[in-house]
């Protein structure tokens, strides 16, 4: 189940194969043969379950109802168990549409060619089918899938929705759920403080002793700088767009499919180093003085050594 759907009773089925049908009679090229076949195919994409079992979760071909007769000969009423089948149960139970496996196919093929894509990619837009399993405005599995999808929602939701009501009500709630997530991620004001404490703490420690103001100031300007760079842009980065397939009747299945692209990502190792970089400039200088004075330093140590050792040699003059 996709994150757009969650929260919705949306079984997937199986997606079995059903048995074969027995063959009509008639010969080949004959309608009643090609009529045969499709209704095979479509048996097929039906998933093989019970024909005479409503589609959705828990509910069986027949039902066991009580019933209270007259009877005639002793003038009393009684009572006794039936089976009815399930349309005759659940619509007294209140249902106004009840779907069976073998709807989903008929349907699909009911529906005109350029109705099937804005089908497809509505259906695939709240998660219900995979674009890239179907083909144009053809019937296919993944298509004939998603209607009885649809169906099994209506029928697990009480049944007081068509299957296209259904997709209007899920295409919905998807819409509400993305508009939540069209703000761009920016870094907060909380988040900052909490960059700035951890590199300040990470810059005394490198110090070994107390930060001036000086330096924190310089420090906190630093990252406040870089950060709303950073935000700045995350707003211009290009949003994921979603696959879609194009209505084309002049192409063999009758549309073409567009892949979607990935959401532009921030460079955010980019960030991390230039954040690291705010130290090394405070302090990478400083340390870069020192090892050249203690550098200075040793030179000097070693020349007045030997102009030590020398005024030594010196004075001890020359045995003869």
């Amino acid at each position: 189940m996709s994150e757009t759907t969650k929260g919705y009773t949306i079984p997937r089925g199986t997606g079995a194969v059903g048995p074969v049908i027995p063959v009509q009679e008639g010969g080949p090229g004959t309608a009643a043969s090609e009529d045969t076949v499709t209704q095979w195919v479509l048996d097929i994409l039906s998933g093989g379950v019970d024909a005479n079992k409503p589609l959705g979760d828990g509910f069986q071909s027949k039902y066991t109802v009580q019933v209270t007769e007259l009877d005639k000969a002793t003038g009393a009423y009684l009572t006794r168990e039936m089976q009815v089948d399930a349309q005759e149960y659940l619509t007294n139970q209140g249902y106004n549409f009840i779907y069976y496996p073998y709807m989903a196919g008929e349907v699909a093929r009911d529906i005109a060619p350029a109705l099937r894509i804005i089908l497809k990619n509505q259906m695939a837009s709240v998660g219900l089918i995979d674009l890239s399993k179907t083909q144009g405005s053809m019937v296919d599995e993944e298509f004939t899938k998603g209607i009885r999808r649809l169906m099994e929602f209506s029928m697990n939701n009480g049944g007081k929705l068509d299957w296209v009501q259904s997709l209007g009500i899920l295409r919905t709630d998807a819409s509400v759920r993305k508009s939540a997530k069209v703000r761009q991620p920016v870094i907060e004001n909380t988040q900052l403080d909490d960059i700035v404490d951890d590199l300040l703490a990470k810059a005394k420690a490198r110090k070994g002793a107390p930060l001036s103001q000086e330096e924190k100031n310089y420090i906190t300007n630093k990252i406040g700088s870089r950060i709303g760079l950073y935000n700045q842009e995350l707003q211009g980065l290009a949003p994921a767009t979603e696959g879609k397939i194009i209505f084309d009747p002049n192409m063999p299945t009758g549309g073409s499919f567009i892949a979607g692209t990935p959401a532009q990502e921030p460079d955010a190792e980019q960030l991390a180093e230039d954040l690291a970089g705010i130290e090394e400039q405070v302090f990478a200088p400083r340390e870069e003085a020192a090892r050249q004075q203690v550098m200075a330093e040793e030179t000097r140590a070693r020349g007045a050594q030997t102009v030590a050792d020398l005024s030594n040699l010196f004075r001890a003059g020359v045995k003869r």
